[in-house]
């Protein structure tokens, strides 16, 4: 392997008979002279630094002081050793910045008073007796916790609410899809909440626009109808049904048989 003519050098040849830095001297013009070679390990020139250097025999930070030409100054924060647990008396979780783990740093970016954080339990489930998800927030899980900002309601309210295992309109049980899971209803003119019910019970008191008149009198219709119903006339079932094809074959026949005579 070819080595550097520069006399003590002792790096790879690069070209010209010189090593890199040599080379990069010879290019600019400049005469060939011993180059500072430093140990990936060494660290940093600045007194009283201890990170490993970058470039220019600096740090990275006082490297990038440096470059925006300031004055090189001592770190005000080192960086911390692993291992550290928050300075909160009995904490125990990992710092994350200013010596305090995630709880303990958001209570201080607040200006609340630092209190012992909740421990919750990662098997706990949600709130609502009819649900088996995992638990998010507020004793609730993700979907039933977000039903509290839908509809401006407190956690005890949605758990309540949700926990109802019959219909409140027509007291019919739940399934989980379909049109007989449960479904909020709520009134849209004050937007407060009257109870849970079926998805299509929800669909049919929004199509009758909320009104109980319309309502009785779509009920007293139906009475009628079953009491007072005249005739044998029907609608054929769907397996009694002439397919159309059929028909319209019928009906040429028909013409063809017309004309014809």
């Amino acid at each position: 392997m070819r080595i550097c003519d520069f006399p003590d050098c002792g790096f790879v040849h690069y070209g010209l008979g010189w090593c890199l830095a040599h080379y990069r001297q010879v290019r600019l013009g400049e005469a060939p002279r011993p180059v500072r070679r430093r140990h990936a390990q060494a660290g940093c020139d600045f007194p009283g630094c201890t990170r490993p250097h970058r470039t220019g025999g600096l740090c990275n930070p006082h490297f990038r002081q440096q470059q925006r030409g300031g004055e090189l100054r001592a770190l005000t924060a080192p960086t911390p050793a692993r291992g550290l647990t928050c300075e909160f008396p009995s904490c125990g979780k990992p710092r994350v910045s200013r010596g305090f783990c995630p709880g303990h740093y958001s209570q201080q970016r607040l200006g609340a008073p630092l209190t012992t954080l909740r421990v919750v339990d990662p098997q706990r489930g949600c709130r609502v007796r009819t649900c088996d998800a995992k638990h998010y927030a507020n004793g609730l899980c993700k979907n039933h916790n977000r039903r509290c900002a839908t509809y401006n309601l407190t956690p005890d309210e949605v758990a309540e609410l949700f926990s109802a295992t019959a219909c409140a309109a027509c007291d019919g049980e739940f399934t989980r899809r379909g049109k007989l899971r449960p479904d909020v209803d709520h009134d849209h003119r004050t937007g407060k909440v009257r109870g849970l019910v079926h998805a299509r019970c929800n669909l049919a008191i929004g199509l009758l626009e909320d009104d109980p008149t319309i309502a009785q009198a779509v009920t007293d219709y139906l009475l009628r109808s079953s009491r007072g119903a005249t005739g044998t006339g029907r609608l054929p079932r769907r397996r009694d049904r002439v397919p159309y094809a059929v028909v319209v074959v019928s009906t040429h026949a028909i013409d063809e048989d017309v004309t014809l005579t």
